[in-house]
């Protein structure tokens, strides 16, 4: 198991990505098939590094009911979120919200700062992703 510091710096990677997911969403629809697939797995993600950080044997035992309830929380959002979106028939399964909910999460700092950027001057659609090359 990793120790508490890298736990630590990984759920300040996932949050830091789910800011990011959510500043992209500012304008768009609470039910906006793009902007749901950028927000549920980084709402996901940051759950799931509360889970780690709460099953670390060093966290205190109140460090860990506070982390799991902040787990709670992020995978309700999330889940909340999805569920917009399954009655529309936007996305057949959740791995396919995953896939294109990763595409935002793999993105660089750089990159969604310049997506952000080219939204505020209004060059992309809100719900526009960078096309990336298959590697």
């Amino acid at each position: 198991m990793a120790d508490l510091k890298v736990l630590g710096e990984q759920w300040q990677k996932a949050y830091q990505r789910f800011t990011a997911a959510d500043e992209a969403n500012r304008y768009a629809a609470v039910d906006d098939p793009d902007a749901v697939a950028r927000i549920a797995p980084a709402y996901r993600q940051v759950a799931r590094c509360w889970r780690q950080l709460a099953g670390h044997p060093e966290t205190p035992w109140w460090a860990k009911a506070a982390a799991l309830h902040a787990a709670e929380m992020f995978d309700h959002q999330a889940e909340s979120r999805e569920q917009l979106l399954r009655p529309a028939g936007h996305f057949a399964t959740t791995a396919q919200m995953d896939e294109a909910g990763n595409a935002w999460l793999s993105m660089t700092d750089e990159e969604r700062s310049e997506l952000l950027h080219q939204r505020r001057h209004h060059r992309v659609p809100d719900n526009a992703l960078p096309q990336r090359e298959p590697e």
